[in-house]
């Protein structure tokens, strides 16, 4: 597919213009763009053994927990005979399988770094605690070239993958890379507790 019908459908899509320059193609990561970062794509591109380019992927625009994703849709000269579509699935599963494996070593690497962090912290009160009114329990603070930042530890399988930075003004960043999905901060014992509760946030 021709790369300015990609843009077309990409911009149509989504209501955003995207910034001057080329697409970009199969980064293994979403590209973000527009006001606010709504926009969003995610784009491969394949050669064919008989030199035939194939391009494809989905875009959309986030709204609230909703992404709105399409299908970049192929043009009347995209059809393709069994073949090529064969080639192209096993290629598309290569490079999908080649980039899950990458997305893995940098969340592993991610679970690293906040291990180091994290066992180098100490135990002090902090600034967002105290405008918060509540105790430390659970959380260190870590020193840091742009001051303190409260130590939020994030596991999922009772392991630490990540740990999330709460500045002394109270915004908040997450280890660059780690494994998000389904990590949580325990409070408390969960064993046997007749009644869990899930907050929002920590100092909820």
């Amino acid at each position: 597919m021709d790369i300015e019908q990609i843009r077309l459908q990409i911009e149509l899509g989504t209501g955003l213009q995207l910034p001057a320059g080329d697409l970009q193609f199969n980064t293994g990561k979403v590209i973000r763009f527009g006001k606010g970062k709504k926009g969003w794509y995610k784009l491969y591109e394949h050669a064919l053994a008989k030199g035939r380019i194939a391009r494809g992927g989905h875009f959309g625009r986030n709204e609230g927990n909703e992404h709105n994703s399409q299908r970049i849709l192929p043009g009347e000269s995209d059809v393709m005979t069994q073949a090529e579509a064969d080639e192209l699935r096993a290629k598309r599963q290569e490079n999908e399988a080649q980039e899950q494996a990458a997305v893995a070593e940098l969340a592993r690497l991610a679970a690293n770094r906040a291990r180091y962090n994290w066992e180098r912290a100490g135990r002090a009160d902090h600034a967002y605690l105290q405008r918060k009114q509540i105790t430390a329990e659970g959380v260190r603070v870590g020193q840091y070239a742009a001051g303190s930042a409260l130590l939020v530890p994030m596991l999922s399988g009772g392991a630490l993958v990540g740990l999330q930075k709460i500045a002394e003004d109270g915004s908040k960043t997450y280890s660059k890379d780690m494994a998000k999905r389904g990590a949580y901060c325990a409070l408390g014992v969960l064993d046997g507790a007749a009644v869990i509760a899930i907050g929002e946030g920590y100092a909820t």
